[in-house]
């Protein structure tokens, strides 16, 4: 991900203050005062989206998480298989998915406490972008996000369809479906279809 200078110097400070900060309570005060002097508190450039300050994870799906760390001075990245972060918003419209492969979605309809974990962090799912306050990680979780007008390399996108009408130009994901269209994903979120994931 290349980011601009400014963005660039943000995206360093944020994670400097969740690695170098003494306490997880000391960082989540400082990230959060930082966070709320930007014009939006996601500070991925090219995303429309604000963190959502109440998270959780979903204890039925894993996915790769890219996390950040300060090796000498220097930042990196090294990929970590995390529990899928979420939101109301993202669950509300998985558990009236008319698609098998989410019957987990339905299962945690009836007993939400039993398949939720509690997050101490913020959460873009626009992006993917998320800070983990209590284990201080800082990073991308790679599915379960909202985004419009994908700017993903066209090698990845060439492999997606629309899980609608199964056309593969794809241009908006929800969690980890994705469409060609908002026409498309209205269709997908309106009632029972036969999704094709």
């Amino acid at each position: 991900m290349q980011l601009f200078r400014t963005e660039k110097s943000i995206f360093i400070d944020i994670v400097e203050l969740v690695k170098l900060t003494n306490s997880p309570r000391a960082a989540k005060a400082s990230v959060l005062k930082y966070l709320h002097k930007l014009p939006k508190t996601c500070p991925t450039p090219g995303c429309m989206h604000d963190l959502n300050n109440t998270p959780f994870l979903c204890k039925n799906y894993r996915n790769p998480w890219q996390l950040f760390n300060i090796v000498n001075g220097n930042m990196r990245t090294t990929t970590s298989l995390g529990n899928a972060l979420s939101t109301l918003d993202i669950c509300n419209t998985l558990e009236n998915c008319e698609n098998d492969e989410k019957e987990h979605c339905k299962e945690c309809e009836s007993n939400r406490l039993a398949h939720r974990e509690t997050f101490d962090g913020v959460f873009c799912h626009g992006c993917g972008f998320f800070i983990d306050f209590e284990h201080q990680q800082i990073g991308y979780s790679k599915e379960w996000t909202i985004s419009e007008n994908l700017k993903l390399p066209s090698t990845l996108l060439d492999k997606e369809k629309c899980a609608v009408c199964a056309g593969s130009r794809v241009l908006l994901k929800y969690a980890d479906y994705f469409f060609c269209s908002h026409k498309c994903f209205e269709e997908w979120t309106s009632g029972p279809l036969n999704v094709q994931h």
